[in-house]
């Protein structure tokens, strides 16, 4: 019965990924690449080493799961075997009487 009331709680699941770049590359820009602008002059002004692919991409992402569709039938199943729990609990009771009253009356006939 523990399992039936767990499925009618929200369920909460946790994803991870890690993507990390398998090749790394080195740009290389030269000095004054990208033109030479009066009152600025050379662009990039000295050369440039830009690293692509040195950072790896963590993800988390946790969520929460609640089955509204289902939640009715899961509670009617698990209303459904309460009761037939209890129906079961008292035929065991009403056999546990039947064979203690045919216990003390056979020891009233001696």
């Amino acid at each position: 019965m523990a399992a039936a009331r767990a499925n009618e709680r929200p369920q909460f699941k946790t994803a991870v990924d890690d993507l990390v770049v398998a090749r790394t590359q080195i740009l290389n820009i030269p000095a004054g690449a990208l033109g030479v602008y009066p009152g600025l002059g050379p662009l990039p002004s000295a050369s440039a080493s830009v690293g692509q692919g040195n950072h790896n991409l963590f993800l988390a992402s946790p969520t929460v799961e609640q089955p509204l569709t289902q939640l009715i039938k899961l509670r009617a199943a698990r209303r459904a075997t309460d009761a037939n729990v209890r129906s079961s609990q008292a035929d065991l009771r009403a056999s546990e009487n039947e064979v203690s009253l045919q216990v003390r009356q056979f020891y009233l006939q001696f």
